[in-house]
């Protein structure tokens, strides 16, 4: 739980991603990984964070019981946690989770369900980060040209790109070499005030536009958003080859 006098944070956990590659009815979310169901690992880390006071979970009406089976009632969890229908897509799965957030939260931290090596500490220090811009090097009158009244609207964890990055045609030859220094590989958690996320989703509902991810959202609306650096194991389990490494690493915490 946080601290006294930190912002009220809930976390919006995305666990719609279906499980017909994994041979699981009940959502990949769900497959065993080191002896525990994916999503059992993810909540573990929001509920171990120091300033998670709530988590929504964000899937299929028909699974919830499901998750309430084979994960809440298994592992004990301190954090309350309550559901939200997921949607068609993983923007309209985020809003949904949005709503569901109970009144008085100032920030909401979203996270991909299948990153279940996200730590507890990296979840406190990225909210930390945020929280703390506003009281950082950058002056009070950089504060509200943004989607909120703070310095910044968001915190993304990622880092800077390592790989060279190339601009293709559409027959995929190279045109250009950027500078790989201006860009990042992000993941989730991806951290916003609320009313900056609130923001960004009322400008969406009036312009259409579909991001890639959340933080694609807030900048389209005109939202200031800065990189967190954490660590690159921060790993999406998205098809069957990307079980071994991420059951690797969570043996390897184990002992």
């Amino acid at each position: 739980m946080s601290a006294q006098g930190f912002p009220r944070t809930c976390a919006v956990i995305v666990a719609g991603g279906a499980g017909q590659r994994f041979g699981n009815p009940e959502g990949k979310q769900l497959i065993v990984i080191a002896g525990k169901p994916l999503l059992a690992w993810t909540l573990e880390a929001f509920d171990r964070a120091r300033h998670v006071d709530h988590i929504v979970v964000v899937c299929p009406p028909d699974r919830e019981l499901h998750v309430c089976d084979e994960v809440l009632s298994e592992y004990a969890f301190e954090t309350p946690i309550t559901f939200a229908p997921s949607g068609a897509e993983r923007q309209d799965s985020t809003r949904n989770g949005m709503n569901a957030v109970p009144e008085g939260f100032e920030i909401i931290a979203v996270h991909d369900g299948a990153r279940p090596l996200i730590l507890s500490e990296t979840i406190d220090a990225a909210l930390e980060a945020l929280v703390a811009a506003d009281g950082g090097e950058q002056s009070d009158a950089s504060a509200g040209q943004g989607l909120s009244s703070h310095v910044l609207d968001g915190m993304v964890c990622g880092q800077p790109a390592v790989d060279t990055l190339k601009i293709v045609d559409e027959q995929g030859v190279f045109l250009e070499t950027p500078q790989r220094s201006r860009y990042w590989a992000v993941q989730t958690p991806q951290i916003f005030w609320v009313d900056a996320l609130q923001r960004a989703y009322a400008w969406v509902e009036k312009t259409g536009f579909v991001g890639t991810d959340d933080s694609s959202l807030v900048e389209g609306a005109g939202g200031r958003v800065r990189g967190f650096e954490a660590p690159r194991d921060n790993l999406k389990v998205t098809l069957p080859e990307d079980v071994p490494p991420v059951e690797a690493v969570l043996r390897a915490r184990m002992g």
